[in-house]
């Protein structure tokens, strides 16, 4: 089993996720750190961790074909690869989804399957919603569409803006795909193609927290 952490810009999940497995002794599950932005903080954050990242800038390519099949060939996916998406802003092609046997994750901040896209924290303010969150989900070919792994529920408070909200629940972020990695890594959360299985039972329904 081995991590891939693909991420664009501030990264901080990835941060989180890289810290979470320097605490627990494991950092020899990290297979890839693969950042599209050259300009990201987080290459100096990954650096300063002792641990190696590459960049991989979809300018450097002719289209965007050719740059996820450079992807692919830097992960070079063993059969229990997973890719942790983390604020990665590119769309993962099918073949790539194929490749990995739909072991890919993504954390999404809304509570799917409401809010999926951009803008979660503006669009749920103003639909004046009681609970804003974050999810773990499968990647499918679709946006933001693929199975319910875990959710973390937070309350919306009268004085909460985009700012205040957004950091709030990035905190709630780190704090869920943690616990999915960890999960992973005890082997009571197994990711397959078609099911997810949770404590050797089928997942029907995310994981909650509040």
């Amino acid at each position: 089993m081995r991590f891939n952490f693909l991420l664009t810009n501030r990264g901080s999940n990835a941060i989180s996720l890289v810290d979470y497995l320097i605490k627990k002794n494991l950092t020899n599950l990290i297979n890839k750190v693969i950042i599209n932005n050259p300009n990201s903080p987080a290459i100096e954050k990954i650096k300063q961790r002792n641990i190696k990242s590459t960049v991989l800038d979809p300018q450097d390519f002719a289209n965007t074909r050719d740059y996820n099949t450079q992807l692919l060939s830097i992960i070079n996916p063993g059969d229990k690869d997973i890719i942790f998406l983390c604020g990665y802003m590119m769309i993962i092609p099918p073949e790539i989804i194929k490749e990995l046997n739909s072991r890919i994750i993504n954390i999404h901040p809304s509570l799917l399957p409401k809010y999926k896209g951009l803008n979660t924290h503006k669009r749920v303010l103003e639909n004046k919603e009681a609970y804003h969150g974050c999810t773990v989900h499968q990647v499918n070919e679709g946006i933001d569409s693929g199975k319910l792994i875990a959710q973390y529920k937070i309350k919306i408070y009268d004085n909460d803006n985009e700012e205040t909200l957004s950091k709030r629940l990035l905190l709630k972020e780190h704090i869920l795909y943690s616990k999915v990695l960890e999960e992973i890594i005890g082997e009571k959360l197994i990711i397959n193609e078609n099911e997810i299985f949770y404590k050797n039972s089928l997942l029907n329904k995310p994981m909650l927290f509040e």
